[in-house]
């Protein structure tokens, strides 16, 4: 089982070794490259966390299946000579734009022991309003909401981890920073 803390530190010295390439800058700041660039399933950012965790126990694989963009996952099922895993460690999405409460709508609604939610604040020169700089507390006070709400009807394991994995600019043409939550926290700390 992959905990929050190991996707973390898989995460963090991932990013060490991509945070001063030159082209993170511009990329960031273009919605399709930066997707491609966490999400590729070849040679995505996310599909080099998981190889990460895999060098640490079971050999996982990178999927995406219907609306969820990353699932690590392993072990064999077969049926009809079709091969399908048989353990989902990790779900993933990266929101790239203003539908965080969706994408938490799908974690809260498919099981594994850990959820993950990328995501994205103001960056830091842009927060001239009460409202952009409160955005990022809000969003995850509403995430919380949104989990102690959907599980008074639909239970899961007690063991299920939410982890909230937020960049943002501290200076404009620079690469993001990151920080994380786990589900019903109000701050962000850094990683």
């Amino acid at each position: 089982m992959i905990n929050s803390r190991q996707f973390l530190d898989a995460f963090k010295s991932e990013w060490k070794l991509n945070e001063n390439r030159d082209d993170i800058p511009e990329m960031y700041t273009l919605k399709r490259d930066w997707t491609s660039f966490m999400l590729d399933k070849n040679k995505g950012f996310l599909v080099n966390v998981m190889r990460r965790l895999s060098k640490q126990g079971e050999k996982l694989e990178y999927r995406s299946f219907y609306t969820i963009d990353a699932m690590y996952v392993s072990g064999d099922l077969y049926k009809d000579e079709c091969r399908y895993p048989s353990t989902l460690h990790a779900l993933i999405e990266h929101e790239n734009g203003d539908y965080i409460e969706e994408e938490m709508w799908k974690m809260l609604f498919w099981r594994a022991p850990l959820k993950v939610i990328i995501f994205y604040d103001w960056d830091e020169h842009e927060k001239k309003t009460e409202t952009k700089l409160n955005w990022l507390t809000n969003k995850l006070r509403a995430l919380g909401t949104m989990r102690t709400e959907a599980l008074k009807f639909y239970p899961e394991d007690d063991m299920a981890q939410y982890l909230f994995i937020v960049g943002n600019r501290k200076e404009k043409n620079r690469p993001p920073e990151w920080r994380y939550a786990a589900c019903g926290e109000l701050t962000a700390r850094p990683l």
